[in-house]
């Protein structure tokens, strides 16, 4: 075997070809690595540059086997194989093994590319999927060969080989596609053909590595599939050699597939959590442990049925969904053609869309749009430049939270004080937490009796007493007696002696004027006004469970707020500020933001909760009145989370379902472009050249003698 493995390598690099080869496989690698990897500064070379090149394997493989068996047969030099006491299986393993150091030698390259983005600041996740996307590949390309052999041993004509294994790797490569296109009378017989293309799609588990994950059953497919085509290779120059055929050996044909199918079911029956391992920048196939907690708590069937065409999967998506089957027995997902069930997605509602999933809890449903599973943030509004992020667990999990958590929770905002408009933003992040909010109007309505929380959003006048026509500070004040639930935000503009009276029975008060940041890391661009604050160690409100304390919060023109010991309250802060913040006395006829004397000193807390004990109420106040604001939100999400966060720990729900959407990609490199064009001439120059020019040497030694 390793005599004829020898040879066939002598045989690549004693003249043009394995340079060749090797050259052209480089340089089509080189190519997408300078321009995407070093020109952008993308760290994801499974993507951008082994998948951008598989169409390359299309021409590559049949070019580089052709001529291992068919050659042979051509100039009858097989006949010297075939009379050598060497056995049928250690001339196809020799030949096969050539091929495969072959196309280790461009994989190499590609590894030293893999290492140079290391050098250049790629973190080690994201080093490590790459190699993984490169042994997936190196396992792919292997696997072609295979095919590519079998192949070759078929014919005597290298060329017709060529073109057979060419046309069988692009029937493999459209596979996907074709299976999109595939529609059957029967939607069952649609659906098993559909199935049988896919299981076919050579391809097509390479894209799971792409995606970030990697995949058990992936690396036995094409181990699998390599094995059984270098088998029936076997097979084919054993008949050739004038083997007899037995019983016995007719039945290893058989066997060897039932063999290769067995492998690949007992891997994909693996759990989710056995057979793929999550390599993403993000994590975007690991449930959070706020997930994990729901799925592993629910008491109820939830089947999530994804609304998709055949072959137009999501692979994110669909890799989400085995997370959750897996965390879960009572949680199940199913794909659902729409061109093969037109009216499936109808007794869902109207308007449900392709790529839209459903969530079917039983007695309750609900629909989440494709477009809501995926976040894009603008970072250029000069260059139209944006980041993407995957939403789709927070989204899942808030659904399944609230669609089995029982009856919604009732949440009411004031609205005859002028106070500010809450963003459609902050009231469907609400509604997910299964918080409905609504309107209330103290004029003409009473708090209601199923009111879990009253919010006041920067009333602009205050609240009337016994003098108005409505007393409602004894309303608020009654309220809040049996038990009631505030979430206050309000403005140092507008004076609301009524409504601090009423605050000052849980011991918190404003602190006179605006805050005014001295430490530079707390404040956005210098702006020592726009606040980021830290979040304060708390052992009493759950409004923090689940925040990332890392995340940015901003409050601008923000109030400090004082707490007092009062009788039978317990209350801390929640947001603070530095110890070299101040409050500007003057407040907005401040006409510097420089310290001057009268200001007060900080630190401050910009945000507090406190209970009454005896009654039981609840309070949350923060002295910025614009945290929840639309525009805002697009650079600044923490602060959604956040008030969300708040809302549902007074509220009775879960306040640790905030979930970040996730990173689909790593931070760009930031590369010097004299280090760039080193490395991108190196390897799309120097090492093709380098390599044509070595084979070119060789050539010609060889013609001289």
């Amino acid at each position: 075997m390793l005599a004829v493995c020898k040879r066939e390598l002598r045989s690549f690099f004693s003249g043009m070809t394995g340079w060749a080869l090797t050259a052209f496989l480089t340089a089509a690698s080189a190519l997408y690595f300078t321009a995407l990897e070093l020109g952008v500064g993308l760290t994801d070379f499974g993507y951008y540059t082994l998948y951008n090149t598989l169409f390359v394997l299309l021409v590559w493989a049949p070019a580089a086997a052709m001529r291992s068996l068919a050659a042979e047969r051509r100039d009858h030099t097989d006949q010297l194989l075939w009379t050598s006491p060497t056995p049928a299986w250690a001339i196809v393993l020799g030949k096969y093994l050539a091929l495969c150091a072959l196309f280790a030698l461009p994989c190499l390259f590609d590894a030293a590319m893999i290492l140079t983005l290391r050098a250049l600041g790629a973190t080690a996740g994201a080093t490590a999927a790459n190699f993984a996307c490169l042994l997936c590949y190196y396992l792919l390309g292997c696997a072609a060969l295979a095919v590519c052999l079998f192949l070759s041993g078929l014919t005597e004509t290298p060329l017709l080989a060529g073109a057979g294994g060419f046309g069988v790797l692009l029937l493999a490569f459209l596979l996907p596609s074709l299976r999109g296109m595939l529609k059957l009378g029967s939607p069952w017989l649609t659906e098993a053909c559909g199935a049988l293309l896919g299981a076919l799609s050579f391809f097509a588990p390479f894209e799971t590595f792409v995606n970030g994950t990697f995949s058990l059953p992936a690396l036995v497919y094409y181990l699998s599939a390599a094995g059984l085509f270098l088998f029936f290779t076997m097979r084919h120059i054993a008949r050739r050699r004038g083997v007899r055929r037995t019983l016995r050996a007719r039945a290893l044909a058989p066997a060897a597939v039932a063999l290769a199918l067995l492998a690949n079911l007992a891997v994909g029956a693996l759990p989710a959590g056995y057979a793929s391992f999550d390599l993403s920048a993000g994590g975007l196939y690991t449930l959070g442990d706020s997930s994990r907690a729901v799925a592993e708590g629910l008491e109820q069937d939830v089947t999530l049925y994804y609304l998709c065409p055949t072959g137009s999967e999501d692979a994110i998506l669909t890799g989400l969904l085995d997370q959750y089957a897996d965390a879960s027995s009572h949680i199940r997902w199913e794909q659902k053609d729409p061109d093969l069930y037109p009216t499936f997605g109808a007794q869902y509602g109207e308007g449900v869309s392709a790529g839209s999933l459903i969530v079917d809890a039983g007695e309750r449903s609900a629909v989440l749009d494709p477009a809501d599973l995926y976040l894009y943030e603008y970072t250029d509004y000069a260059t139209g430049s944006y980041t993407v992020r995957f939403d789709g667990e927070g989204q899942i999990t808030a659904t399944i939270y609230r669609l089995t958590s029982g009856p919604a929770s009732h949440a009411y905002y004031t609205a005859n004080h002028g106070e500010k408009a809450l963003s459609d933003t902050l009231l469907e992040a609400l509604e997910a937490q299964n918080l409905e909010a609504q309107a209330l109007n103290l004029l003409s309505d009473p708090i209601p009796e199923d009111c879990d929380l009253l919010i006041i959003n920067c009333p602009a006048a205050d609240f009337t007493g016994a003098q108005g026509a409505v007393d409602e500070l004894a309303l608020l004040e009654s309220y809040l007696d049996g038990g009631g639930k505030l979430l206050i935000a309000t403005d140092g503009y507008y004076d609301t002696p009524g409504l601090d009276g009423l605050l000052a029975r849980f011991g918190l008060e404003r602190v006179e004027g605006l805050v005014v940041e001295g430490d530079a890391a707390h404040c956005l661009y210098g702006y020592s006004y726009y606040l980021l604050p830290d979040h304060a160690f708390t052992t009493e409100s759950a409004a923090l469970d689940g925040l990332d304390p890392t995340d940015y919060l901003l409050l601008q023109m923000a109030q400090g707020i004082r707490i007092e010991a009062a009788d039978g309250v317990t209350a801390e802060p929640l947001l603070t500020t530095s110890a070299a913040a101040y409050s500007k006395a003057a407040g907005y006829d401040m006409t510097t933001t420089e310290r001057e004397e009268g200001d007060i000193d900080g630190p401050f807390s910009l945000a507090v909760y406190a209970r009454e004990e005896a009654s039981g109420a609840e309070v949350i106040w923060l002295g910025c009145s614009n945290m929840d604001d639309e525009a805002l939100y697009l650079s600044v999400p923490a602060n959604c989370d956040f008030l969300v966060g708040c809302a549902a720990s007074l509220a009775g729900q879960r306040s640790d379902l905030v979930i970040d959407p996730k990173a689909m990609e790593a931070a760009l490199l930031t590369i010097p472009a004299g280090t760039a064009a080193a490395a991108g001439i190196t390897f799309l120059l120097a090492v093709p050249v380098g390599l044509l020019a070595a084979g070119a040497v060789v050539s010609l030694r060889r013609r001289r003698r």
